[in-house]
């Protein structure tokens, strides 16, 4: 009896999610100084081997090397307990208890030119803000002198651009948090966080017809350029003016840029180093709010004119009458 052979299922190729992040230096005494030097302090500063304890996860920088002097590829993952698990011993010639655990990693790539990074997300284990804040944990566990934060990227329009798009400003909301290592001559930020002892601060303005007179204030000035350091964040609304239209947009310094999908090893869906630099070097999308299109009009429908009956010409009415 002849068997019928069953279809075979074809895997679906994985895909990893990338996202993108900004390596920023804080130490003073470096600020401004050639590309060189802080590429050497940011060498020193993965050390592979390095653990820092975050929220019971348990991170480690892997070891990691350079591409071309262009790029450093590495690792970072964690580990953590999630019960206890009975394994064999082969010295003891029994069972015994241990703690069972469960990790994840994600693969990197910095750009040196400018200390790019992009990274792959591992959904509900690592995200946006837990490799971020593990890779810069880790590095400031290194790097003794140097004060290093990882800021992910954000919308690819600064504030100063879209202030300039728009016809007036209509609503302004900055927060505002306690910098690391200090404020950078920001005085009157300073006066506000650390007078009222405060680990949060928040700013509202809304204008009143106009909009708002954002140039003549040197408060409000400090707090939003504190706020695009890291340290906070801008939340704008306004108004665009095109001919007799109003067109409200908004702007907000969280607005991250989507991931972007590349193919994944199948073996243990992650994403290649190749494809995570070739993401990394390719330009951020603008991420303006887009300008509403005017809506069409219902198409009107056609009056028939009715003119009045055209004249025969002297010729044609002549032969008209000669057939009755």
């Amino acid at each position: 009896m002849a068997t019928r052979e069953e279809p075979l299922t074809r895997r679906r190729a994985p895909t990893a999610h990338l996202a993108f992040a900004q390596i920023v230096l804080q130490d003073d005494a470096l600020i401004g100084s050639s590309n060189d030097m802080i590429r050497r302090a940011l060498r020193s500063s993965l050390r592979p081997g390095e653990a820092v304890l975050r929220y019971r996860k348990l991170w480690r920088m892997a070891k990691w090397q350079e591409q071309d002097g262009k790029y450093i590829l590495g690792r970072i993952g964690f580990e953590r307990e999630v019960g206890t698990t009975e394994a064999w011993n082969e010295k003891t010639l029994d069972f015994e208890t241990r703690a069972a655990l469960e990790g994840q990693t994600a693969p990197y790539a910095i750009r040196l030119s400018d200390l790019r990074v992009g990274f792959q997300i591992r959904t509900h284990q690592i995200e946006r803000g837990s490799f971020t804040g593990a890779l810069q944990a880790l590095m400031n566990e290194t790097a003794g002198a140097y004060r290093w934060k990882v800021v992910i990227e954000k919308a690819a329009v600064s504030w100063d651009e879209w202030v300039e798009r728009v016809d007036g400003v209509t609503r302004l909301s900055i927060s505002a948090l306690p910098p690391n290592p200090n404020y950078r001559g920001k005085d009157q930020v300073e006066a506000v966080l650390e007078g009222a002892d405060a680990k949060t601060a928040r700013i509202v303005l809304e204008a009143r017809e106009a909009g708002l007179n954002l140039t003549e204030s040197d408060f409000v000035r400090q707090f939003i350029e504190h706020a695009e350091a890291g340290y906070g964040s801008v939340k704008a609304e306004g108004v665009l003016r095109r001919g007799r239209r109003r067109i409200k947009t908004r702007f907000d310094s969280d607005q991250v840029l989507p991931t972007r999908d590349v193919p994944a090893r199948l073996d243990d869906r992650e994403a290649p180093h190749s494809a995570i630099v070739q993401e990394v070097d390719r330009d951020a999308p603008e991420l303006l709010p887009a300008l509403p299109r005017k809506a069409k009009q219902p198409r009107k429908a056609k009056r028939v004119k009715r003119g009045r009956r055209r004249a025969l010409p002297p010729a044609r009415r002549q032969h008209d009458k000669d057939d009755h």
